[in-house]
């Protein structure tokens, strides 16, 4: 898509784009270019600003009561709690950092695996509070958490509509502003009241850098002169390059934003000097902050977008001097990508084994997968596709999707570099979600943005009153049910219960202190030289929990889990769960030396959808030994095998470790397989009932017997009968209806 301007075989100029007929589709002329506009009218404005304040509104009407608890202040990520964790150590000693953290995971720690930027955005506000009023930095540190992702989440109306303003029109900006405001999905989710976790800031800090890059391109690609690089064009080049690197110094692993760089100079030679500047003084302004995960990969990215980007500059150039053929500048770029590909790869091989790793993974199932944000966006509801795409993208994609292919088509036409930016952009943007809902957060944007363009399309479209306001009303209603879709989005709750609070507040008064001085939860602490180790008290021990409530133990219990949500651990602590025989888990414990295991309904197996069975996926264990699912009575069934009521996880949280007789009859169950158009399952046409395991494996096993599997419909009902756990003493339990149970290593 290279402009005519470094095109060696076009002499012709770029002129600013006409005017767009009020009728007219966006595939029939370029979008107007805001120089050519006239200003933005008031009333345009305060819609947007009235964009803002509802985004606001829904961030916090559903979130407020389950954020501020009588319990304490609850954060609504679980990787939320490790941030503010870190955060309030960073104010301790501001502006000092810790880069390791002793209580994240034992027995060996764990160096901070984020950037530092968002450490300092939920610090500094506490510390000056803390300076002007004496506030406590703890709590300031929390009440800063609380806002600052509702914060950022309802000022991207503002931003989108900036963007959509100058990349198409003023009413594509108004459109984009309520698009983004209530679109449901991961950006939504994250950007709530007591998100804290650091997502919403990397699509905020994505947003601002290439919004900026693709300003830059427009301010230069409407000179009269062509694409002529001026002052502005510098400083808005800057800019971008600012943000691409606190984007890098908030999450290192952002390396493909870059990569789209990249991929849009490839397309468009005039975008090469602007991405060389952007990624230039995004790498100066990223050494500080590197040294942590990723880094080095981060390093590598940056470099070579460098190179690549001056490269094509420089090659663009000697062609246009030399007027040799648009084709083989072409085969240059494409060669000058394969050759530094190749030499990145000999240089970091280890970044090129991840990225292939995290292609492979996105293409497993999802039960496969166990991390739900990695999981692919079509595998994250167990229902039909449609109902994941509306939950996680909300309507935008039935405007988005072709609004895209318009834009390729109309980018490919004009030669507009913004344009061709935005493209690129775009498509990464949005199929990215597809390997991995996780990168919704960046998706939205260019969703609502796409989706706005085709709203104005559809409003546009014709002259005739009776047609116009019938097809306004549909893209309202489209905005309104995605109100509503993020309404039931944004009460899920995934923070600590009742029982939760209690047991780990009792934890942390009960229980020894592990570093043997509780001052260690404050002090500065740098990670031990490579190949070192960190040099752990006697008195260290964990405490066994699954990974998704490890940052919870750390924070209100103040003690070591022994896995988190790094997935670090998982592998000794799955073991233990879902050992059937107790040298087994006491061997695990040890290991670990855990001092102390918990067990909730989650783990225990106790609620539908349990958390007990995505262990197996961690332990290279399938759950289909331990739970199946089946149509029984035209109602969906779990069916719990022998195997699931004899792990520790289920004997520990039923029968607190104690010996259960047998106390349901065992079925021997027969299904048969079903297709319809919503998929295939498993429905079970018979089933008999045993009073005994050994009679119904019997049966089960017995001759011309298939598709048998022997087990029992009720998780609390043991129909098979277990021994007792010795080693394991439960000291404490909460008394209400999901009841949270902690246990003690005893030596027997």
């Amino acid at each position: 898509m290279d402009s005519p301007a470094l095109n060696p075989d076009s002499t012709e100029a770029i002129s600013p784009a006409p005017e767009l007929p009020v009728e007219a589709p966006p595939a029939e002329a370029a979008p107007v270019p805001v120089e050519a506009r006239r200003g933005t009218s008031s009333w345009m404005i305060a819609v947007v600003l009235l964009a803002c304040a509802a985004a606001f509104w829904l961030r916090t009407v559903s979130t407020v009561a389950q954020t501020f608890t009588p319990e304490g202040i609850s954060f609504q990520e679980p990787d939320g709690w490790y941030h503010v964790r870190s955060a309030q150590n960073l104010a301790a000693h501001f502006p000092h950092r810790s880069t390791f953290d002793p209580y994240s995971i034992f027995p060996n720690g764990e160096i901070l695996v984020t950037g530092p930027l968002w450490d300092y955005v939920l610090a500094t506000p506490a510390v000056i509070a803390h300076a002007l009023t004496g506030a406590p930095l703890e709590h300031g540190v929390e009440i800063s958490a609380v806002w600052s992702t509702v914060t950022l989440g309802s000022l991207m109306p503002l931003l989108v509509f900036w963007l959509g303003r100058f990349l198409f029109d003023d009413l594509t900006g108004v459109f984009a502003a309520w698009w983004i405001a209530w679109l449901p999905g991961p950006l939504l989710f994250t950007s709530r009241m007591a998100g804290a976790d650091h997502h919403t800031a990397e699509s905020f800090l994505a947003l601002v850098a290439l919004g900026l890059l693709c300003r830059a391109a427009a301010v230069a690609e409407h000179s009269n002169e062509g694409f002529t690089i001026n002052a502005r064009v510098i400083w808005l080049t800057v800019a971008s390059g600012v943000a691409l690197g606190a984007c890098y110094a908030n999450r290192p692993a952002v390396i493909f934003l870059v990569g789209i760089i990249v991929a849009a100079v490839l397309l468009d030679s005039n975008l090469a000097a602007l991405a060389a500047v952007a990624t230039a003084v995004a790498t100066v302004l990223f050494i500080p902050a590197s040294g942590g995960l990723w880094s080095a990969y981060t390093l590598t990215s940056l470099v070579f977008g460098v190179l690549f980007s001056a490269v094509v500059a420089g090659a663009a150039y000697l062609w246009r001097q030399k007027h040799w053929t648009f084709s083989s500048l072409q085969v240059a770029k494409f060669a000058a990508v394969a050759v530094g590909g190749l030499l990145a790869w000999a240089l970091r091989p280890a970044m090129f084994n991840e990225i292939f790793f995290q292609v492979r993974r996105s293409l497993q199932s999802a039960s496969a997968i166990g991390v739900g944000e990695l999981r692919p966006l079509l595998q994250t509801v167990p229902a039909s596709k449609w109902a994941a795409m509306m939950s996680r993208l909300g309507t935008s994609w039935l405007l988005a999707f072709p609004a895209l292919a318009v834009l390729f088509l109309l980018a490919w036409r004009v030669r507009r570099p913004a344009l061709t930016l935005f493209a690129v952009w775009s498509a990464v943007m949005i199929a990215a979600p597809f390997a991995q809902i996780r990168m919704g957060v960046y998706a939205a944007v260019n969703l609502s943005i796409l989706a706005a363009w085709g709203s104005v399309w559809l409003v546009r479209y014709s002259k005739r009153y009776w047609v116009r306001v019938p097809l306004t009303g549909v893209i309202v209603l489209f905005i309104a049910i995605n109100l509503i879709l993020g309404i039931v989005q944004l009460n899920t709750v995934i923070t600590p219960t009742e029982d939760w609070w209690k047991a780990l507040k009792w934890l942390r008064a009960e229980t020894p202190e592990p570093m043997g001085d509780p001052a260690a939860w404050t002090r500065l602490t740098m990670a031990p030289p490579p190949g070192g180790s960190f040099p752990y008290p006697a008195s260290a021990y964990s405490v066994a929990v699954w990974w998704d409530y490890g940052y919870w133990v750390e924070y209100i219990a103040r003690r070591m889990p022994s896995s988190n949500g790094t997935q670090s651990g998982v592998v000794a602590t799955g073991t233990f769960y879902l050992a059937d025989d107790p040298g087994t888990a006491m061997r695990a414990l040890d290991r670990m030396n855990a001092h102390y295991v918990i067990v909730d309904p989650q783990i225990g197996g106790a609620d539908a959808g349990s958390a007990l069975m995505s262990v197996p996926n961690w332990v290279h264990k399938n759950s289909g030994q331990f739970e199946r699912l089946f149509i029984r009575q035209g109602k969906q069934s779990r069916v719990f095998l022998p195997a699931f009521y004899r792990t520790m996880a289920v004997r520990l949280y039923f029968h607190d470790g104690h010996a259960a007789p047998p106390a349901a009859g065992v079925y021997a169950i027969h299904s048969h397989e079903v297709t319809t158009l919503r998929g295939t399952y498993r429905e079970i046409d018979y089933e008999r009932k045993f009073s005994s395991e050994k009679d119904a494996e019997a049966f089960a096993r017995g001759p011309q017997q298939d598709d048998y599997l022997v087990g029992c419909f009720d998780a609390r009902k043991n129909c098979v009968g277990v021994d007792e756990v010795p080693g394991l003493k439960l000291v404490f339990a909460t008394k209400g209806a999901h009841p949270v149970k902690i246990f003690e290593r005893v030596k027997e």
